[in-house]
């Protein structure tokens, strides 16, 4: 007869059931039935795997939390560092820029007084030469003035452009 593996020998309705394949998954049935406290010690067993495996898996997982978080931490630290760096140079850039500031503010002042003492001075010699020129007043004394002394813009006194 042919082997017990093969379904040559069993009728049509017995061969469409969908049963594990010999060679591939054999079907394990237990040899001798336990008792009572085997089945209890064999759950306690299961049990206690089934915990250690929850409980490796729990110690990795707070494991994996653990170093997320340092790196995290490290992270931190660094942008921290980064920003302290930029915030610190800022700063040093922003007192340098204050320094400039105050130095052209004193020049600009330095420059507007010496510009006033120049307009002064220029206000002061056109009322001086205002005054020589009108006295002579006679048109035979100006020939005796070089040239560009005396124009029309120079026998009127010039109005002083003070801000």
């Amino acid at each position: 007869m042919d082997p017990p593996h093969s379904l040559h020998h069993v009728p049509f309705l017995y061969s469409q059931l969908h049963l594990p394949s010999i060679n591939n998954n054999p079907i394990q049935l237990p040899l001798h039935k336990s008792s009572p406290n085997t089945s209890s010690n064999s759950n306690n067993n299961n049990s206690d795997e089934a915990k250690a495996l929850l409980d490796d898996r729990k110690k990795k997982r707070m494991f994996s939390n653990r170093e997320s978080a340092r790196r995290s931490r490290m992270r931190k630290k660094q942008q921290i560092e980064v920003l302290q760096y930029h915030v610190d140079h800022l700063q040093t850039l922003n007192h340098q820029l204050s320094q400039k500031i105050i130095y052209l503010l004193e020049c600009n002042q330095q420059i507007n007084q010496h510009n006033a003492q120049l307009k002064e001075k220029v206000s002061t010699l056109q009322v001086a030469l205002s005054e020589l020129l009108v006295p002579a007043g006679s048109a035979e004394q100006h020939h005796h003035i070089p040239n560009g002394f005396l124009d029309e813009s120079s026998t009127r006194p010039i109005a002083s452009s003070r801000a």
